[in-house]
């Protein structure tokens, strides 16, 4: 494989769509308990450190896997955890769609 310039559009909208899922699992963080809640604050922040990564690299992925080193996922978590837990959650109610790995947020009437 290349990083050429299709690629490099292809990972830029997938790392636009994870960053959206990361984001609104830390939402989802704020409503769950103790150590669960605190890990998915923790998961959340090693995804965001590692999609930095990514593009600081230009997203070439063929010739390293993409990660952050440890001291960026140590200031990744020092940030998370310095940040407060409460997040907006948006309204509505969650839909599973048809093929069962896909939920869809509807508006609350």
């Amino acid at each position: 494989g290349t990083d050429d310039d299709r690629f490099v559009r292809l990972m830029t909208f997938e790392a636009s769509r994870t960053r959206d899922l990361l984001q609104r699992g830390r939402s989802l963080s704020a409503t769950l308990p103790g150590r669960i809640g605190f890990a998915v604050r923790l998961f959340t922040a090693g995804g965001l450190a590692a999609l930095a990564d990514l593009e600081r690299r230009g997203f070439a992925t063929f010739s390293a896997s993409a990660h952050a080193s440890r001291p960026r996922r140590l200031l990744a978590a020092l940030r998370e955890v310095s940040r407060p837990a409460v997040a907006p959650i948006p309204k509505g109610r969650v839909v599973v769609g048809p093929d069962r790995d896909r939920c869809h947020l509807r508006s609350a009437p």
